[in-house]
């Protein structure tokens, strides 16, 4: 019972920081984002390039299972050795494994984007408060204890897009922006469990919903413009800045107060 009551105060707790003013103007994040961008660009182009690099060997397994499996089924189906139903039978079971390797994998990668996207937001907030470097660690969360918490965010974040899509083009957008949340939250509240940092994620995200979506599209066009201008390799340097909006609106909406009882949700 005591637990019970733990957490429903927490949620209490939550949903009495999303309820208070948001002093925050439309101007007054980009403004904010463009300040904190100069002080966090190259953290967020090296966040951008080890990623990349450590994504490189995890698309390259999504390939071996096609290579090892698919190509030798090919050929003994030309040889002609099985019957038709026999091969038909064969290829439906690979064919769910196959899918069921790459929905995991998918997960993986999600996972690992989601790692390094928390560690940039981290990084954001030490350059935000105190301007030091103490906190360049790009693998701050890509550790043993959180794998399967990256893992089952991955899996999330791919089901409810999908879902959105088979609902049409709509739903999805709408679904999309709260998910944008989840790294930002997973970095300040990595306690929680991955169910509680997708509802965190999805109050602040339809709380705000439409200066989210209207601040995104405005920060994806000014990375752009900005990059292209420099020859267009620019655009590796300046799109971090489209992450940069959502940890000023985490930054306001919710704080990072040490007292912050939210960040007890999901120890109990």
């Amino acid at each position: 019972m005591l637990k019970l009551t733990a957490i429903t105060m927490n949620e209490i707790e939550l949903e009495r920081k999303l309820n208070k003013p948001f002093n925050k103007t439309f101007g007054g994040v980009l403004e904010e984002s463009i300040e904190l961008f100069k002080k966090v660009w190259l953290q967020g182009l090296l966040s951008a390039l080890i990623g990349g690099l450590v994504m490189m060997p995890i698309v390259f397994l999504m390939y071996i299972p096609m290579i090892v499996i698919m190509v030798p089924l090919g050929l003994v189906a030309e040889s002609g050795q099985f019957s038709e139903e026999t091969s038909i039978g064969v290829a439906i079971v690979l064919s769910v494994l196959m899918f069921v390797f790459m929905i995991c994998m998918m997960g993986v990668m999600l996972g690992v984007q989601f790692s390094f996207r928390a560690a940039f937001y981290r990084i954001c907030k030490t350059k935000d408060f105190t301007n030091s470097s103490e906190s360049d660690d790009y693998f701050f969360f890509l550790k043993k204890k959180n794998f399967k918490k990256l893992f089952v965010l991955g899996l999330y974040t791919m089901l409810i897009i999908v879902v959105g899509l088979f609902l049409f083009i709509i739903p999805a957008i709408i679904l999309a922006v709260p998910l944008m949340y989840l790294p930002v939250v997973f970095s300040f509240n990595q306690e929680l469990s991955a169910r509680d940092l997708l509802k965190m994620s999805f109050k602040i995200g339809m709380k705000y919903w439409w200066l989210t979506m209207g601040i995104s599209i405005v920060a994806y066009f000014l990375a752009m413009f900005v990059g292209l201008l420099a020859c267009g390799i620019g655009i590796y340097v300046t799109m971090s800045f489209i992450y940069i909006p959502l940890y000023i609106m985490y930054k306001e909406a919710i704080g990072f107060s040490d007292e912050n009882s939210i960040d007890e949700i999901g120890r109990e």
